[in-house]
């Protein structure tokens, strides 16, 4: 927050988008979190999907394509409204694998598109098990990743909440839109080192518990006359906290998470609600703590969202 804040001030006000903070991102934050338990590399025979063209290689998947075309797919409507000018990409069948021993996917993606405004990838699954990937309505089972053009990055989908347990399809496709003011454009997408992985440090994707090694507190700050409270993992239940002074490193005050049982689940809670000293502190168990927070009258804190 803080260098969010400093690159405001620098920016005059101007109305224009502030540069993107990637280190400090979820994808960031979970890529430098993350322990690998197993990793399995995707191998095997990739087939086109759509236009476009597909280069063939043994070690990843080029794939290529206009922006636009002079005519729209065969089977799609050919009024153009509400439809691209067709699908590119490829994808790799399986006979129904069970990949639930993995929580994650994980690719490295070069993009070297001309003229394409937001460049972005879909990654389907397929799943034929007990229960149906995608549902009868096409709901689950994909993922837009939107890339960062002439770039290599890698990227990280947790799957561990997706049904597994005979995939039969892996999909790798974008839409060829059209161009910004029509001005000639090209995709240009490299997708490589593909692997199926075992995280233990994944992350949650429903419901409301507390990952370990994780506190949950509120960026903006807390109200110095309001509730103050950090949510962790049960396991912290009875632990002592330290709320410390972020200019001197001072403990200011001292206490036990205290069990929270309810229907949403059981946690553990760091109250700290009776200190009203307006500030800059983070709270710490242990090794783990929290980034710096604010505590300070209402008013103020609302002005840093605004």
């Amino acid at each position: 927050m803080k260098k969010f804040y400093q690159d405001l001030l620098a920016s005059h006000n101007l109305h224009k988008p502030l540069a993107v903070n990637k280190e400090e991102s979820f994808e960031s934050e979970s890529l430098k979190k993350e322990k690998i338990l197993q990793q399995v590399p995707i191998l095997g025979e990739w087939e086109q999907v759509g236009r476009g063209n597909f280069v063939k290689d043994s070690s990843l998947i080029h794939l290529k394509s206009p922006a636009r075309f002079e005519t729209y797919p065969a089977d799609w409507p050919q009024d153009g409204d509400y439809t691209s000018f067709g699908m590119i990409g490829a994808k790799r069948t399986f006979v129904n694998e069970n990949w639930e021993t993995f929580n994650q996917l994980k690719l490295v993606v070069t993009s070297h598109c001309k003229n394409i405004i937001n460049p972005s990838i879909t990654v389907s699954f397929t799943n034929d098990g007990k229960i149906k990937v995608p549902d009868k309505y096409d709901r689950e089972g994909h993922h837009v990743i939107n890339l960062e053009n002439k770039q290599t990055r890698e990227y990280r989908l947790d799957i561990s909440n997706l049904s597994r347990d005979a995939i039969s399809k892996l999909e790798i496709t974008f839409n060829a839109n059209g161009s910004y003011m029509d001005l000639p454009a090209d995709w240009d997408i490299v997708v490589e080192k593909i692997f199926l992985e075992t995280n233990q440090e994944n992350s949650n994707v429903k419901g409301w518990q507390i990952l370990k090694n994780n506190l949950s507190y509120s960026h903006i700050g807390y109200p110095k006359e309001s509730t103050k409270t950090v949510i962790a993992h049960s396991e912290l239940i009875g632990e002592k906290f330290l709320l410390i002074d972020e200019k001197n490193s001072e403990v200011i005050y001292k206490g036990h998470f205290q069990k929270f049982d309810k229907t949403v689940g059981t946690y553990a809670v760091a109250d700290f609600s009776d200190y009203k000293i307006k500030g800059q502190y983070f709270l710490q168990v242990g090794d783990l703590k929290t980034k710096i927070f604010k505590i300070d009258d209402y008013e103020n804190l609302l002005k840093t969202s605004l």
